[in-house]
């Protein structure tokens, strides 16, 4: 089998050789590729508004280098987006589609002007297929804070609040945007001050009937719901009360959960185990504080250990927050400034790629649409390792976060391998089929 095996270090980024299999007989990694698990349905990033304005600051060349990097067959092969509903942190500047409360000036114009210009660039010159859309808050007259960055819902304007989304659903389809998945709000639990809006477990069920009963009077029928977008702590609990205790099962078709906090992937895998008909995505990443962080690269493992672990709990859909952010990690209205992958730097008017790309790379890069996730058997504590199987490959995913190398000995069908990998690095194991 024809094997080669590309790694990261801090410093050394997607380092590719060549590898052939070894007539040992003994090992401690076997990938059960009989063993399928859930299919990948892709990877991508934000359309924020912030990001757009960043990407219309670039020179025809930089746009053009910039959407290769991001979607083009030799970078990231992005096939998705996330666009928030209305105004969120990474916009310059609060905003609604409406300022009445009966709907009747409602228009996503001129605001998502360019949200739409841009994805119809990339369903034409590349493969952006899937669209999944997000509200941070409703319309302030809607809350019982009269507020978008504190409050509640407000029960009555459960119906009214649902048409607005829907409205906005309608508009995209008008443009011949399909929008797949559709949370029923952007981090529900959260209290931050930016747009927000606080939901319990009941009440984002409830809220899903009005948002499914406005959805079908738009004709929006090919927007599947989805459930909770927010962090992995509370998930398992989140879902599974409101599947069991609420009747919200045939509801929602999609899961949706951030990475921020702990890192408990044990949540996400007893929900697919239980739930495996669901639609589980990972609807947010970002490095929050990265000029802190310390080395750029620390983050890359940050993302390179949870799209690794996600993949082995059941995760089909990865999406990043915003595709591109300029070299202060903004444009944010309240500065809550944070990395993207890709960054610009207006003052020398260049593209600065970071470590987290590399890192998004070896999962994207490879792991084509509708690959199946496999099983591994693991013994080396040491390493962490994913497997998933392309119609003409496999991909082999391993995580060293020791401070020295480690040797092992992989095997996959009748090849067996012997492998090293060097201290704090990212791998990934190309396998062609014979």
């Amino acid at each position: 089998m024809k094997a080669r095996l590309i790694s990261s270090t801090d410093g050394q980024l997607f380092i590719e050789r060549q590898i052939n299999p070894c007539s040992q007989n003994e090992f401690e990694i076997e990938i059960l590729t009989n063993k399928h698990r859930q299919q990948i349905i892709g990877f991508g990033g934000a359309f924020t508004h912030s990001s757009l304005l960043n990407y219309h600051l670039l020179n025809e060349e930089l746009k053009n280098k910039f959407n290769e990097l991001l979607y083009g067959k030799s970078g990231l092969r992005y096939n998705a987006g996330r666009i928030p509903v209305g105004s969120c942190d990474f916009t310059p500047s609060d905003f609604s589609y409406s300022l009445n409360k009966d709907l009747s000036d409602f228009s996503i114009y001129p605001y998502e002007n360019d949200t739409i210009e841009y994805i119809h660039y990339l369903k034409k010159n590349y493969n952006l297929k899937y669209l999944k859309a997000a509200v941070w808050s409703p319309l302030p007259f809607f809350k019982d804070s009269s507020s978008k960055f504190e409050g509640k819902l407000l029960y009555d304007f459960y119906p009214r609040h649902a048409l607005y989304v829907a409205k906005f659903i309608k508009a995209f389809k008008d443009e011949n945007i399909i929008i797949n998945y559709l949370s029923i709000n952007n981090e529900p639990e959260a209290k931050v001050r930016w747009e927000m809006c606080e939901f319990s477990v009941k009440e984002e069920a409830n809220l899903g009937k009005y948002y499914k009963q406005y959805l079908e009077k738009e004709g929006c029928f090919d927007t599947k719901l989805c459930i909770f977008d927010h962090n992995y702590d509370h998930l398992y609990t989140w879902v599974d009360t409101s599947f069991s205790k609420y009747n919200s099962l045939p509801l929602f078709d999609g899961i949706c959960y951030h990475w921020y906090g702990s890192e408990d992937f044990i949540n996400i895998k007893k929900l697919y185990e239980k739930y495996n008909d669901k639609i589980f995505i990972l609807s947010e990443t970002c490095i929050e504080d990265y000029k802190n962080e310390g080395s750029l690269f620390k983050g890359a493992i940050r993302y390179f250990r949870n799209y690794l672990n996600n993949i082995n709990c059941g995760t089909m859909l990865f999406l990043d927050w915003n595709i591109l952010l300029n070299e202060e990690g903004g444009i944010n209205h309240v500065g809550n400034n944070c990395e993207s992958p890709v960054m610009y730097d207006r003052n020398n008017k260049e593209l600065i790629v970071n470590p987290s790309y590399y890192a998004i790379k070896h999962f994207s890069h490879f792991i084509d649409e509708g690959a199946y996730a496999l099983e591994v058997k693991n013994n080396n504590a040491d390493l962490s390792i994913c497997a998933c199987e392309n119609k003409k490959s496999y991909i082999i995913n391993v995580l060293n976060e020791k401070d020295i190398n480690i040797d092992t000995v992989i095997k996959i069908d009748n090849d067996i391998f012997t492998l090293s990998f060097p201290s704090k690095s990212l791998n990934t194991l190309v396998l062609e089929k014979r």
